[in-house]
């Protein structure tokens, strides 16, 4: 069936503007008559629902003209680190949100103890981690160790959380200075890198063992998240650094 630009534009909820300028653009291949106007088809429709299904994924106009003309897996391979790009999107709201609670709680209730705001900072980065890795983390290991470190995590103390925190601030220390040393994992300095690692899980993650840490780093090693995380801890090539040293010195 054949509409109008009036028809196709009530049809689909698109302007006759932006019909217009994606006809321009290329992306829309409408017929024209002779008098100049235009006509849609079924074909076009689904080709909008395309565009407006990348537009509203975070493409670009230029992009999407690209994705549609691509073959299959190439598509598929775009919409795979579009997604990686939106969990991790995902993830820095679920931060701002926790911890713009966390803010107001603090503001509006000044007889809240230090324990007391440490506990609804626990359950804020829980519901985090669970948006962002709960459905890999059980997938991988199981919904009970999940359970069982969740619980864990729960129940750290502040000193615990502390100790986490100042060994992974030398864990950055660590992988700064074997960045730009250009250290080999299997130096001293990547022995430490391991050693540290391993400390920061030891105090989160109850059932260490070896197998388990060189699982994780599969995980990093094809995850931006973690990339990303580490290299801002311990600047470019701190992840790869990090992945090396765990798999070189990790042993059963």
């Amino acid at each position: 069936m054949d509409y109008s630009i009036s028809e196709f534009s009530a049809l689909t909820g698109v302007s006759e503007r932006t019909l217009r300028y994606y006809h321009a653009r290329g992306l829309l291949h409408p017929s024209v008559a002779a008098n100049g106007y235009r006509r849609f088809n079924s074909t076009d429709a689904d080709t909008l629902q395309l565009i407006r299904f990348y537009t509203a994924a975070g493409f670009t106009l230029d992009d999407a003209a690209q994705l549609l003309q691509a073959d299959q897996a190439t598509r598929t391979a775009a919409l795979r680190e579009q997604r990686a790009a939106l969990r991790l999107q995902q993830q820095r709201l679920s931060t701002l949100i926790a911890q713009v609670d966390a803010t107001i709680a603090n503001q509006e209730d000044d007889k809240m103890t230090d324990t007391a705001k440490f506990a609804a900072f626990k359950q804020a980065q829980l519901a985090q981690n669970d948006v962002a890795y709960g459905d890999e983390v059980a997938e991988r290991w199981g919904r009970d160790a999940k359970a069982a470190a969740d619980r864990h995590y729960a129940g750290i103390s502040e000193a615990q959380y502390q100790q986490a925190q100042q060994t992974e601030q030398q864990l950055a220390d660590v992988l700064h200075a074997a960045v730009a040393a250009h250290a080999d994992p299997n130096s001293e300095l990547g022995l430490r890198t391991y050693a540290l690692h391993r400390q920061w899980l030891e105090v989160m993650w109850p059932q260490y063992n070896a197998v388990m840490h060189r699982g994780l780093m599969d995980i990093y090693a094809n995850d931006d998240r973690f990339a990303q995380y580490y290299e801002q801890l311990g600047g470019s090539g701190a992840s790869q650094f990090l992945i090396a040293a765990v798999q070189a010195h990790a042993a059963d």
